[in-house]
């Protein structure tokens, strides 16, 4: 299961990288194809995104850590940074180059250059069908060069890759180039507690495969998957391509009398059958060991190693490490014991193993164990001593728990508390022999094979005692320590064996099988989502349904639609096209703007309806409504750009109730129809001329004398 990818056309780190395309998508992390928008090129960008410890909000695109993983999703989120921190210091041609590193949306991300080219998948594919040839094995020798290289560059900054395949080697034009350091180690954070350890099964060292063995990576960690990856390249893994991982070959030496060889313990041979020199046969051969001491110790070892280097000046060229682990047998391997019904056997044979006298040097690595020879069958037994200090877990291995269950049982029977045939009175009955099944490919049953008549009905002899057959504190009748199964709280017998009576909480037995014990996670399984049984069945639209926490959820949507209301029974019920409420994401809603009476969504973004009468919506902009006002705006008088200026011989107007009318006329000219859309189009005509002058001007009356006549003297007194 993984989550959600991101929408393209996302925007990261303040818009300076737009999303393109997902380019990869694990159970780790997405990476997806982005435009850089400061250096106008294609980049990478690889984005934390670890599904057991977080899940995205699709609403609003930013991770978010399942309850109870807060802690587990901040040290992921720590180590994707810490991971670009570590490849932005290393410089080297055959190494991505990283640009930057940041944390945003809840997670961790980090944009590097992107590379186009093909893995080496293909050529480990086709490799074990390829004829062998001169230039094919020069093609090999080219691109392991400069995957050493790579590797030497980045061991210098002590930083070791962990996670070597094919899938992460490119070929672009400028050779072989290491990519994706996801799961890198470095010199100061190998001894911190790792919760998560993601690795690649076939390629992966011994020591990568247990958090308590993390203080043993280093330079011989990345040689083993060199070599892993070279020998592919060559000669192929069979089958399909992939090859035997650590876990199964260890197995395979703890089982050597049952189990097929190992064939990477003849891979020089295998490689010089094909025409590779002996010096990249036997080097090839030596990363290929199982104890991390015998094998090359450096990049520069192993190119010394190939013939590649010259010994430093002083110092003899390197000799094949002695042996410090029988190849052969780790531990050694169980003699079944044969059932006391056999007529050509005695009723029972004891097994006794005797070890030579082991003294380990101070100089051996503390995770060798020493060699212990083959099970000798002579009396009397010595005591199953312990492993010396920090041997290789192999009870944490599928099949090392096959194995040490089979020499634990044969222990029991060698050595544990019975009395001897010689000790036991004659009239004893003989304690049940117990037979180890040889069978590789499943568990080992340790089954009782005769009821001891000294114990009651249901009961049977163990330790000297008598245990009732349904007690699981005893492996419910296999005299056996405490039932241990998957995940189970208290436990039950069913029959012979122990099975689950309750689960730890958020676990269940759903497919009641007793082995696998509570086998399903409530909280993550989509057909188990909180219940056995109950399915997380994807609702209407829904693309993608997860279960979070117990809870069904839903994880991606049909392009356009969302879960808003967070019910996964109604699927993803919102249209984010045209729900006014949810316009182009859960929440959010259109408001109206001014003078707006109804607002839309249409296309996933807000949008005006329908105004207010007598205002409009002229600019296109949701946010100021419907800003004009018709019926007084001149430059939208009655409707949107509607002005009503530009008329001829206009001078001055005005809008009144969204009607354009003239003011005043140039001069001369008069607007005789009242119409204000052609203007002032009556032009006034120009008065009459005057009348010319008469030629001859009347002839005017006489002047006035310049002195007035006497008038008599008026007879005053008369």
């Amino acid at each position: 299961m993984s989550i959600a990818p991101l929408s393209v056309g996302t925007l990261l780190q303040r818009g300076r990288y737009t999303l393109k395309s997902v380019i990869a998508h694990s159970g780790f992390s997405i990476t997806y194809r982005a435009f850089d928008e400061r250096t106008f090129t294609d980049v990478a960008i690889k984005e934390h995104a670890y599904a057991g410890a977080c899940y995205r909000d699709t609403a609003t695109g930013r991770v978010i850590a399942h309850r109870g993983q807060e802690i587990l999703h901040a040290r992921l989120t720590e180590r994707l940074i810490r991971e670009a921190s570590l490849l932005v210091g290393v410089r080297h041609p055959h190494v991505v180059r990283v640009e930057a590193a940041w944390e945003e949306l809840g997670t961790a991300y980090y944009a590097m250059e992107l590379l186009e080219g093909e893995t080496l998948e293909r050529w480990v594919e086709q490799a074990a069908s390829a004829e062998p040839s001169a230039e094919r094995f020069a093609e090999v020798r080219r691109v392991a060069l400069e995957i050493l290289g790579a590797l030497r560059a980045a061991h210098e900054r002590a930083v070791y890759h962990c996670d070597l395949k094919p899938e992460n080697v490119l070929l672009t034009e400028r050779g072989a180039v290491l990519i994706d350091f996801g799961a890198a180690r470095t010199g100061e954070h190998i001894t911190r507690t790792v919760t998560l350890m993601p690795f690649t099964r076939g390629y992966a060292a011994p020591e990568l495969l247990y958090p308590e063995l993390i203080r043993d990576v280093g330079p011989w960690t990345d040689a083993y998957a060199w070599g892993m990856l070279v020998y592919g390249l060559i000669a192929g893994h069979r089958p399909a391509g992939i090859p035997i991982d650590a876990m199964e070959r260890i197995a395979r030496r703890m089982l050597a009398d049952v189990a097929p060889p190992d064939p990477y313990d003849s891979a020089a041979a295998t490689l010089e059958a094909r025409g590779v020199p002996s010096a990249w046969a036997a080097g090839i051969a030596a990363c290929l060991r199982i104890q991390r001491g015998e094998r090359p110790g450096s990049m520069e070892a192993l190119e010394v190693l190939l013939g590649e280097r010259e010994a430093p000046e002083g110092e003899a060229p390197p000799q094949e490490a002695p042996r410090e682990l029988s190849q052969s047998a780790i531990v050694p391997p169980v003699v079944p014991i044969i059932d006391r019904e056999e007529p050509s056997l005695p009723a029972r044979t004891e097994l006794s193993f005797a070890p030579p006298p082991v003294s380990l040097s101070p100089s051996l690595p503390s995770n060798i164990v020493p060699e212990i020879s083959a099970p000798q069958l002579t009396p009397p037994p010595p005591s199953c001593a312990a492993p010396p200090s920090r041997p290789l877990p192999f009870g944490r291995l599928a099949a090392g728990v096959l194995a040490l269950l089979s020499v634990g049982a044969a222990c029991l029977v060698a050595f544990g508390p019975r009395s001897t045939a010689s000790e036991r009175p004659p009239d004893e009955e003989p304690p049940p022999v117990v037979t180890l099944s040889p069978e590789i490919q499943s568990p080992v049953e340790v089954t009782v094979t005769s009821q001891d008549p000294a114990c009651p009905d249901l009961q049977y002899e163990c330790n000297g005692g008598c245990k009732r057959r349904d007690d699981p504190t005893f492996g419910c009748g296999r005299c056996r320590p405490t039932c241990k199964l998957a995940h189970v709280d208290k436990y039950a017998c069913r029959g012979s064996r122990c099975a689950p009576k309750t689960c730890e909480t958020g676990w269940d037995d759903c497919n009641e099988k007793p082995e696998d014990g509570c086998e399903i996670d409530l909280t993550t399984t989509l057909d188990h989502c909180g219940a056995c049984g109950k399915q997380c069945t994807p609702g209407p639209r829904v693309i993608e349904a997860a279960c979070v926490a117990g809870a069904c959820g839903v994880v991606r949507c049909e392009l356009g639609w969302d879960n808003c209301n967070d019910k996964p029974e109604d699927g993803c019920e919102v249209d984010l096209g045209t729900t006014l409420e949810h316009c182009g994401a859960c929440g959010r809603r259109c408001e109206r703007g001014p003078k707006v009476a109804e607002a839309l969504c249409v296309a996933s973004a807000c949008s005006i309806g329908r105004c207010e009468e007598g205002q409009a919506d002229c600019n296109g902009r949701v946010d100021d409504g419907c800003e004009v006002d018709l019926r007084r705006d001149t430059l939208h008088c009655g409707q949107c750009n509607a002005g009503c200026g530009g008329k001829p011989h206009v001078s001055a107007f005005h809008c009144q109730e969204g009607s354009c009318a003239i003011d005043t006329c140039e001069a001369g000219w008069l607007n005789a129809d009242a119409d204000a859309s052609n203007g002032c189009e009556h032009e006034i005509p120009p008065p009459p001329p005057l009348p010319p002058p008469p030629s001859e001007l009347p002839e005017l009356p006489p002047p006035l004398p310049e002195t007035l006549p006497q008038l008599p003297p008026s007879d005053a007194g008369g």
